[in-house]
């Protein structure tokens, strides 16, 4: 045994290889036995200890030689001969880490392992992407498995599993297009390309795909066009044709590369098949199309040659060109007869002209002569510049017949104009002319030809029909919009009137207007017609519901909402709301009471709060409600520790009906959630109920609803649109409307929303009443964070088998699977914010290298390069602001959204803003008699710097350097802007300079640039008229007799900025504002009426003349009076700028600044001001405030005094002390000023509802209050990023279908010509949609859907609405709002 264990011992101190030392061990264990020692001998337990070490020893030698085995193989890498080569690391690493294997193998084995599994990625990432690319479909399999295995990056194996998937659809796909193809039914065709695009195939990989999808287009094409030439439509039908050609020549250039692409021959076959049906139709179609396009164009022409006379050659040649196609040559020979006589009347005055140049006077043409020729060559439409050099020459030689003339083409021309009714309504035609032919009767020596006298009165009569169709027309619009309640006797009443206009409109009106009106008459009398018996049955069913013993309290609610919805007078509607009213008091004390009892705080709080508005103490069982206050009744209980009371109201802007209405987002809202500091609690239950404040409202439901998750993405904050998710809402078998929710956490981008509504019409106050397990505040949305919506565009819409509607009815599209190829002929609306930002970023990158933004550096990229033609000296910085304001205007004009400016574009962005005519120093009206045509044209030709006939915006940047910001060195940007615009306005005639008559002129237009000179009343007023010449001869410095550019800065500096220097720029602007929101006159002064009506619409302007916010009209009034004497130091009834200044500084500069209150603290003191001015003078007396305060124990509260004043109790002398403290002038009254005064020296505080938490017994919650209006700032606002609500809402009249808005957005790189959106799912993203309680479609009052609008060039949106199915007829509007200006295209 000795021996044995030696040698053993031996072996495991030098430990050899795996195994070594067997037969070692084996003679110990013979020993131990053969030895006979017992097993406590000390050498039998050294040898048991040896074996033991032994047996650990081999087997951790076993382990590190398989170990090391494995980790030779992976070291040579992943190979695919091999896969298990790291798998078998990985498994002997984890076996032999617990068997005594050394930590350097170990270590060495795991860095073995992670290059193996780098090796393998990056072989998996190698064979997926190879697979992709050669499409093996057994390869591509195998790829996937070892990629997912190795990790390989998601977006690369769901490429690669689209690709597998594709591969394994291919197939399938390609045999279901041949089917289709082959078969001439384009529904089939549609079905296999809505497959193949829902299983992710494009057209660019695969050819058939191309085939089918190119096919479906002609055939729908050749199908329309066949269409419109049976039905001999055309309307609309260029548009068509020019989309063909577009189909036309893309399959063209698809065809050679299908035949050399060698696709199925059916492909190529049937594509060429339907390419010749296509253009065996297209030449018909095509001239249709010019026909129609020539006739419109002559038509137009021809209606006002007068003012379009410079056209006719152009629309003749397209006429002439469109007759061999089909165009009637009738129109055409009446345009060559205009045009003939046009160019005789221009040749006959030109000639008339020249004849004055003569020496003799026998060769001029006489007066007679000059003036038919003047006259005619008016009417024809001749040039402006000649028909002005002919007015001078006239009124030079014959002036006296110039007079009878210029008065007898005024007439003239507003009979030719009668008819035009885009320009003005038939009331100002008919003033027009009927004012120019009394000017020319009232004209002394003028008589005029009796053919005109009668074709004023018959042109007089027609405008008198076409006026009173017009009326009717709109009486009837109102009677059907709701916005004049009729019952059916007025509605029938109605019809018969709007008949006998039509009639005489039919008999005596004009053909543009008869074009015009009569049809929309047609179809009014249709709808009313049908309105009538809808109202007429309603009548009976309200009747029936009235006088039936066994109506319910739910029935006669139902039956005044439809009654209301129905636009019945509420006249007929009074019984009913008379016997629900019974209805409700009927069981009300039982009500209550079992709610008390059962402890149902809201619905306990909302029976007690309709007794109360419903007179309960009044009536016989209403016993609960004579014990006169809540708290009685429920044993010393109040009415607030039940539940929160917030009190609303329905007002005309604040209504908008029942639920499921589309008005019905327009009701008061509130947003409830947690107080500040309550932690989380999904079992927060909070019960909601609404109450009636008074008789009406009297049908009050309540719903809890918020936002829609993508809705809320889009940062609305707390603007409620629609696809709203509904947590709550109350039923019609409630008996007070309760809504019972659990609170969801707090979400400030998706807060929850309570709104309560009544039928539509119904006004009034009214309770919300809220209980809660958990402390919550309530916050009312305003209508300012709601009206976010800055611009608003309304589109008609209608899908009508009818041609043009026809074209749009392409059905709709799911989320769940490809949209059909026919959604995509839609109506599509391209949006894109105007061009204000995306400009104001271009010019922030005309910078100098100094990095400041010049004038300069924009006028030498207008020229191409540094040193451009700017003036001299033009070192003028344009900041952001400026910049914003440029893109602004610019924008504006930019009406197409196209980067440039047209002349068109020009005028009717002057029409619409004053202030960008302004900017151009131009009229808003352009009319060629007077000259305005010419100085648009001149003015157009300026900027215009490359003569190509619009306006870039380099070019209108170098105008707007050059003209409209004159260079000043100590005046700030927006003051140069300002003079600028003042010298632009007075300077008339563009020459640089000011006369002493463009000044006057001037100021009798525009009363701020009297003002701005310091003249009252320039019109009426002698002394302003002086003042303004003395202002004159005191600004001419150097005695010219005209005004230039540096003597008004001059002034400006001496008489304007001397007098406002040390107050800052914000606060000027402030004070300008406030001033023009009150000069309402224009005259730039300050009446009374004028301040009391700026007054009563805005609080800012209340709190900065420190007046009361809460009074009553009366005692606000009174107050008012006192201020103003204050205002007018110069006691001439108004005051001015100056006076106006004065009071700033009296008021908040020199140490006297108001006290700083809250609007609350304002209401609050307005209210108790106005309870106590009992006469309404503005001041209050001892007796008022005495008889106040026996009335109104609040007012006593406030004031800590007792409610009744005594002598003996000393009570008296309390009031006598606090009347004195009160009245600090001494003058026994106390006025607005001094009670302000007086409480924010006492520092009066409002004490916080929230102090007590008392609980309702039985366990009804803490106490809780309605929030103050200051709470409100806390309701999360909308987001500042541009948003875009896309609102489609059925028309007048239409009965709802189901229909949706999806917003879309082309990928990167997939434009289509014209703006479209890609016709294929994979190459657009669908950023919004209108879901409604999840489901796409539905059949609502209104569908919507949100999203956010990119600033960037390529983040335009898509809008497209479509029915549920191509089948479906309807009328929609689509309202397209947003809260910056945007640009609306249609591109299909």
């Amino acid at each position: 045994l000795y021996t044995a264990t030696a040698e053993l011992r031996r072996h495991i101190e030098h430990r050899e290889k795996p195994g070594a030392g067997s037969d070692e061990q084996r003679r110990v264990r013979r020993a131990i036995v053969g030895s006979g020692l017992p097993g406590t001998d000390e050498l039998v337990r050294e040898a048991t200890k040896l074996l033991r070490h032994w047996e650990g020893d081999n087997l951790a030698l076993r382990s590190e030689a398989r170990l090391q085995n494995a980790v030779r193989r992976a070291r040579l890498g992943y190979k695919s001969d091999a896969p298990e080569a790291g798998d078998l690391l990985g498994s002997a690493i984890a076996e032999v880490s617990q068997q005594g294997v050394e930590a350097r193998y170990l270590e060495d084995a795991r860095d073995a392992l992670a290059a193996w599994q780098a090796s393998r990625l990056k072989r998996a990432r190698s064979d997926l992407q190879t697979a992709i690319e050669y499409r093996d479909q057994d390869f591509l399999k195998e790829a996937i498995v070892v990629a997912q295995k190795a990790g390989v990056e998601r977006p690369l194996l769901a490429e690669a599993t689209r690709c597998l998937r594709k591969l394994q659809m291919e197939d399938e796909i390609n045999k279901l297009l041949e089917g289709a193809m082959e078969a001439s039914e384009m529904e089939n065709l549609e079905v296999a390309v809505r497959r193949a695009h829902h299983f992710e195939f494009l057209e660019a990989e695969n050819p058939m795909l191309r085939s089918g999808s190119l096919q479906v287009h002609l055939r729908f094409y050749a199908q329309e066009f066949k269409s419109s030439l049976r039905q001999n439509n055309y309307i609309g039908l260029k548009a068509d044709v020019d989309r063909a050609k577009e189909i036309i020549k893309k399959t063209e250039v698809a065809l050679p590369t299908l035949q050399e692409n060698g696709v199925p021959e059916v492909a190529f076959r049937t594509l060429e098949r339907d390419l010749r049906g296509l253009k065996l139709v297209m030449p018909k179609a095509t001239d249709c199309a010019i026909c129609q396009c020539a006739e419109e164009e002559l038509r137009r022409v021809l209606g006002a040659v007068e003012r379009y006379a410079a056209d006719l050659p152009e629309v003749i040649l397209e006429g002439e060109s469109a007759v061999p196609k089909g165009l009637d040559r009738e129109l055409v020979t009446q345009a060559q007869q205009y045009l003939k006589e046009y160019t005789q009347a221009v040749d006959c005055l030109t000639s008339q002209i020249q004849s004055f140049g003569k020496n003799s006077e026998e060769e001029k043409t006489p007066a007679g002569d000059f003036k038919s020729g003047l006259v005619k060559a008016r009417l024809a439409g001749a040039p402006t510049e000649l028909l002005d050099q002919a007015s001078k020459l006239m009124d030079e030689s014959y002036p006296e017949m110039w007079a009878h003339t210029k008065l007898e083409l005024e007439l003239l021309v507003a009979l030719r104009e009668a008819d035009d009714i885009e320009e003005l309504p038939a009331e100002g035609r008919f003033m027009r002319v009927q004012n120019a032919a009394d000017e020319c009767r009232n004209m002394k020596g003028m008589e005029l030809d009796q053919v005109i006298l009668d074709e004023v009165d018959e042109i007089s009569i027609a405008l008198a029909a076409e006026r009173t169709l017009a009326v009717e027309i709109d009486q009837a619009e109102g009677i059907l919009s709701g916005r004049i309640p009729s019952d059916p006797t007025s509605v029938s009443a109605n019809i018969d009137k709007l008949k006998r206009a039509c009639n005489s409109c039919d008999a005596s009106a004009q053909d543009e207007a008869k074009r015009t009106l009569l049809p929309r008459a047609e179809y009014l009398i249709e709808r009313l017609e049908k309105e009538a018996t809808e109202r007429q049955d309603l009548a009976i069913e309200v009747t029936a519901a009235v006088t039936g013993r066994g109506t319910s309290k739910t029935d006669l609610r139902a039956i005044i909402i439809k009654g209301r919805q129905g636009f019945l007078p509420e006249e007929m509607l009074l019984e009913a709301y008379a016997k629900l009213r019974k209805k409700k008091i009927e069981f009300l004390p039982s009500s209550f009471r079992t709610a008390l009892q059962t402890n149902k705080p809201a619905l306990c709080a909302g029976l007690w709060q309709r007794g109360v508005a419903l007179r309960m103490h009044e009536e016989r069982n209403g016993a609960d409600w004579k014990l006169g206050s809540f708290e009685k009744v429920s044993g010393g209980h109040k009415l607030e520790n039940l539940a929160m009371v917030v009190e609303g109201t329905f007002t005309q802007d604040r209504s908008g009906g029942s639920f499921g209405t589309a008005r019905w987002r327009q009701n008061p809202c509130w947003v409830i959630r947690r107080k500040d500091g309550v932690a989380f609690d999904s079992n927060t239950k909070v019960t909601v109920s609404v109450a009636e404040a008074g008789e009406y409202p009297a049908t009050l439901s309540v719903h809890v609803v918020r936002n829609s998750e993508h809705a809320a993405a889009s940062g609305l904050g707390t603007v409620l649109v629609t696809g709203f998710e509904v947590l709550a809402g109350s039923t019609v078998n409630d008996d007070v409307p309760l809504a019972s929710f659990s609170l969801p956490e707090h979400d400030e981008a998706r807060p929850v929303f309570i709104v309560p509504s009544a039928a539509l019409g119904e006004y009034g106050p009214f309770s919300l009443l809220v209980d809660s397990s958990d402390p919550v505040e309530v916050v009312e949305v305003k209508t300012a964070p709601r009206a976010v919506w800055r611009s608003e565009q309304i589109i008609e819409l209608e899908w009508k088998r009818e041609r043009p509607f026809s074209v749009a009815m392409g059905g709709g599209r799911t989320m769940k699977a490809a949209p059909m190829m026919s959604w995509y002929r839609n109506p599509q609306f391209r949006i894109c914010l105007k061009r204000t930002k995306k400009l104001a970023r271009r010019a922030s990158t005309m910078t100098q290298p100094s990095g400041e933004i010049t004038i300069d550096s924009a006028l030498a990229a207008a020229a191409g390069g540094a040193g451009g033609p700017g003036p001299e000296g033009c070192e003028i910085p344009v900041d952001e602001e400026e910049a914003e304001r440029l893109g602004r205007i610019f924008g504006e004009c930019d009406i197409m959204g196209d980067g440039d400016i047209t002349k068109r574009e020009l005028i009717k962005a002057i029409k619409r803003n004053g202030d960008i005519a302004s900017f151009f120093n131009l009229p808003r009206k352009f009319r060629k008699d007077d000259g305005s045509m010419d100085m648009l044209d001149e003015k157009f030709k300026n900027i215009d710097k490359d003569d190509d006939g619009r306006i870039v915006w380099e070019e209108f940047v170098s105008f707007y350097a050059v003209h409209c910001k004159p260079r000043t060195s100590d005046i700030d940007d927006a003051t140069t802007n300002t003079l600028g615009m003042i010298f632009g306005k007075c300077d008339k005639d563009g020459s640089g300079k000011i006369t002493k008559k463009e000044l006057v002129k001037a100021c009798l237009r525009d009363a701020d640039i009297a003002r701005f000179f310091g003249c009252k009343n320039v019109t009426a007023d002698a002394e302003g008229r002086r003042r303004l010449e003395e202002v004159f001869v005191a600004m001419d410095k150097d005695g010219g007799n005209e005004l230039t550019w540096d003597e008004l800065v001059q002034f400006y500096r001496d008489n304007i900025k001397a007098r406002t220097d040390d107050l800052a720029p914000a606060v000027l602007d402030m004070l300008n504002n406030i001033f023009k929101a009150c000069a309402e006159g224009g005259d730039g002064h300050i009446g009374k009426k004028e301040l009391m009506s700026a007054c009563l619409g805005d609080e800012e302007i209340v709190e900065f003349f420190c007046l009361p916010a809460g009074l009553d009209r009366e005692s606000f009034c009174g107050v008012m009076e006192k201020k103003f004497q204050d205002l007018d130091s110069d006691a001439d009834r108004d005051f001015d700028w100056d006076e106006f200044v004065k009071f700033y500084r009296a008021n908040y500069v020199e140490n006297n600044k108001p006290p700083d209150l809250d609007l609350d603290q304002q209401a609050m003191l307005g209210k108790i001001f106005g309870i106590c001015d009992v006469s309404g003078d503005g001041s209050i007396n001892k007796r008022e405030l005495i008889k106040t305060l026996r009335k109104d124990k609040e007012v006593a509260r406030f004031f800590g005094l007792p409610a009744k004043i005594r002598q003996e109790d000393g009570s008296r002398e309390m009031m006598e002390t606090l009347f004195q403290t009160l009245d600090a002038d001494n003058d026994r009254e106390i006025t607005w000023d001094e009670l302000v005064a007086w409480y924010a020296e006492a520092s009066v505080k409002v004490q916080d509802r929230w102090d007590d938490e008392e609980e309702f017994p039985g366990g009804g919650g803490p106490v809780m209050g309605a929030l103050t209006e200051k709470d409100e700032a806390a309701a999360p606002p909308p987001s500042k990023v541009p948003m875009l609500f896309a609102r489609l809402v059925p028309a007048d009249g239409s009965i709802p279908v189901p229909c949706a808005v999806h917003i879309v957005r082309n990928r990167p790189g997939n434009e289509l010509p014209g703006g479209r959106i890609a016709e294929n799912p994979l190459l657009h993203d669908v950023i919004a949609n209108s879901l409604f309680n999840g489901h796409e479609y539905g059949v609502e009052s209104e569908v919507g859907a949100v999203c956010m609008l990119s600033t960037e060039e390529d983040g335009d949106v898509i809008v497209i609405p479509s029915l549920e199915s191509k089948t479906m007829e309807g009328k929609f509007t689509l309202q397209l709002r947003s809260t910056e200006e945007i640009v609306v295209k249609r591109v299909s």
